[in-house]
């Protein structure tokens, strides 16, 4: 099922939209609403390169598996460095425990926890090892201290399930930079009535001008 998160985009000149006459608050909606639109589209297409890259990563380690954790890190480095917003790549044994992870520093509270204790991931988790197939954790605290999501992507090497990729997104570090290039609005992001994210100064009960679904990825 596909998850939708709400882009609602609230027009700097909120208070004087109000005053304005009916012509006026219509050229506001209508350009609010393309506004929300094409920047969900932006940002669906932003988080969705990263995710065919985590899963392009883990079929390469079908394919050619990492022998120990420096070789791990040092393909992993490869996708973290170009890729904004991808807060880390693990490596999850099928038990559940983070044994490998990139980047070291910024992820060492995740090593060695497992994710099938974790209250918001673990059903996720345990999906993914018994499906073999990817799953997404709603939005959630990380075990890295950050608000984002996690990605499971099964390893499956002649019919043995030999661990799991995790992929993890930072939410602030994508809205940043994808919703506060031009400053010609400003955002909040909301997942199941929860606000992810608000542009600075935005209250959680501004009224909005427009809304858009943002579909993040299946889940």
């Amino acid at each position: 099922m596909a998850v939708a998160v709400w882009l609602v985009v609230v027009g700097p000149a909120l208070a004087l939209w109000w005053a304005a006459g009916q012509q006026a608050r219509e050229a506001d909606r209508e350009s609010a609403e393309s506004l929300a639109l094409a920047t969900a589209n932006r940002l669906e297409d932003f988080v969705g390169a990263r995710l065919l890259a985590a899963s392009a990563f883990a079929r390469t380690l079908e394919v050619d598996p990492a022998a120990d954790e420096q070789e791990f890190a040092a393909r992993a480095g490869r996708l973290t460095e170009r890729l904004e917003g991808l807060l880390a790549l693990n490596w999850i044994h099928p038990d559940g425990t983070i044994v490998w992870i990139h980047p070291a520093e910024a992820n060492a509270e995740a090593r060695g926890r497992n994710v099938l204790r974790h209250p918001d991931a673990a059903e996720h988790a345990r999906e993914a090892i018994d499906t073999r197939r990817p799953t997404r954790t709603p939005f959630l605290e990380l075990f890295q201290g950050n608000t984002g999501f996690a990605t499971y992507i099964p390893v499956v090497i002649d019919g043995e399930l030999r661990g799991l990729v995790n992929a993890v997104f930072d939410i602030e570090v994508l809205a940043r930079l994808l919703l506060e290039e031009d400053g010609a609005a400003a955002y909040r992001l909301r997942e199941d009535g929860v606000t992810l994210y608000a542009s600075r100064g935005v209250s959680a009960s501004e009224p909005a001008m427009s809304r858009q679904a943002l579909y993040v990825s299946n889940r």
